[in-house]
């Protein structure tokens, strides 16, 4: 597969195809541990369940040499002062069970 990137052609072949991906839009999640020359941000409260302090700061810190935040400023707001508490589990009493 030839792919062209701003004038550049690269040629792949068949084993290297997993290394492709549509950049287009993708997830916070999925772009953890990688860094994109321009990252457009969306801030709505339609998805206000993700509007999560730790998920801002990994969207904001995917951005190499450009962010855009697009939306609600209101939702920015909300979304910085939703510190997420430790999650409550039971896992620890589980496992103490099992070992029993």
């Amino acid at each position: 597969m030839i792919v062209e990137f701003d004038g550049l052609t690269v040629d792949y072949g068949l084993s290297d195809l997993y290394n492709l991906r549509h950049a287009y839009c993708i997830s916070i999640h999925k772009s953890q541990g990688n860094e994109y020359p321009l990252v457009i941000l969306p801030m709505s409260f339609s998805y206000r369940v993700m509007l999560k302090r730790k998920l801002i700061y990994t969207a904001l810190t995917r951005a190499k040499q450009k962010l855009i935040i697009v939306g609600d400023l209101k939702a920015m707001k909300f979304g910085v002062e939703q510190i997420e508490k430790a999650r409550s589990t039971l896992l620890i009493q589980r496992l103490l069970e099992n070992k029993k």
